[in-house]
């Protein structure tokens, strides 16, 4: 809980898609640092939208500009600091950096997020991109496959400390090809757009890519790709790294990894065709409205042949929890379950699914 004695209140200006009228709304969230507890209140009614109330899914550390909220299935994007008093607060106790791993370092992608859960960052934007040819830019983004990241400090009031100590971790670990730029405060508001439209795919061309299913001997359409979705809980115990590094170790190629923020309308249409499948599908759709996942793209190594749905699936283990912890305690779920809700990760079902979950996640929901 954090706790501080020079300021009592955060005001933020959020907005709001409404699918029904189509439109964009705009509220004023007001954050009590005492108890924790929110208030959302309706720029253009003066109306409180929502009254002050402890809202568990709602914490200090997501408090950016830049990042997004999901308040009763609900996805509220931060857009700006509320009043003078927040932004010079905020500037003084968080600071962004902008971390890219240049072509060549994707094999340290694991170890990068195990990097900042350990020094307490968050997490606001994480794309792989595959850059075609070269373009100018500030931050080291270069010709080929790059993953972007975009991280803020929690509560520090030397920031500058926390990612100098982070650099120093990234060489320990034998990472060459990296940069990282720490954002300085009062930053402009078209260099912070600039940077926001690379973990778009209207900038920078998405690392997925959606190969046509082939045909079996049997005529069934078997997908080359497949999908997992790392849920909510493992990334807030910090062990997203961790899954990525055992499933590069099992022998999957990670084709593209992105970190998605889903409200009530995408999760229910995402995972509508599992509603009669799942076992505790309301309790699972809940908890992936809980913060973000992370999205990873799978493909067989080179050579293979398999059914890389198929072997995935197998390898991320029984989906009630209690089962996989006891008969396959090295699978996934076995690894990082809390419960059949709470079951580590989502992936593909049918051979002939996996390109469609994919386009869904790393193209359509890109594009809406």
């Amino acid at each position: 809980m954090v706790q501080f004695e020079d300021q009592e209140v955060l005001l933020f200006d959020v907005e709001w898609f409404d699918p029904i009228s189509v439109s964009v709304k705009k509220f004023t969230l007001t954050y009590y640092i005492p108890d924790n507890t929110i208030q959302v209140v309706d720029d253009s009614t003066k109306k409180c939208f929502l009254a002050r109330i402890f809202y568990p899914g709602v914490t200090y550390a997501e408090l950016v500009v830049g990042g997004s909220i999901n308040i009763y299935n609900r996805l509220f994007h931060i857009v700006n600091y509320g009043d003078l008093g927040t932004r010079m607060f905020m500037e003084t106790y968080k600071r962004k950096a902008f971390i890219v791993l240049q072509p060549g370092s994707f094999s340290f992608v694991g170890t990068i997020l195990k990097l900042l859960s350990k020094h307490k960052l968050y997490t606001l934007n994480f794309k792989s991109v595959l850059v075609k040819k070269y373009f100018e830019n500030d931050y080291g983004i270069m010709k080929g496959y790059n993953i972007l990241i975009e991280t803020s400090t929690e509560a520090d009031k030397t920031p500058e400390k926390i990612y100098e100590n982070l650099q120093n971790d990234i060489v320990s670990a034998g990472i060459s090809a990296y940069a990282l730029t720490i954002i300085p405060k009062g930053e402009k508001e078209e260099t912070y757009e600039e940077r926001q439209s690379y973990f778009s795919n209207n900038v920078l061309q998405s690392a997925a890519s959606f190969p046509k299913p082939n045909v079996s001997e049997k005529q069934e359409s078997i997908s080359q790709v497949t999908l997992g979705l790392i849920k909510p809980h493992v990334l807030k115990e910090g062990n997203c790294g961790a899954m990525i590094q055992d499933i590069r170790n099992a022998g999957f190629e990670i084709q593209h990894l992105q970190l998605i923020r889903m409200d009530g309308r995408t999760v229910n249409e995402a995972f509508l065709v599992y509603k009669d499948v799942l076992p505790l599908y309301r309790e699972t759709l809940e908890h992936l409205l809980e913060g973000p996942v992370m999205a990873v793209q799978i493909i067989n190594k080179e050579g293979s042949t398999g059914n890389v749905v198929e072997s995935f699936r197998d390898f991320c283990g029984p989906y009630i929890a209690e089962v996989a912890q006891v008969l396959e305690p090295e699978s996934l779920r076995g690894k990082y379950s809390w419960n059949d809700a709470k079951n580590a990760i989502h992936c593909t079902d049918l051979p002939e699914d996996g390109t469609l979950e994919c386009r869904y996640f790393f193209k359509l929901l890109q594009d809406a």
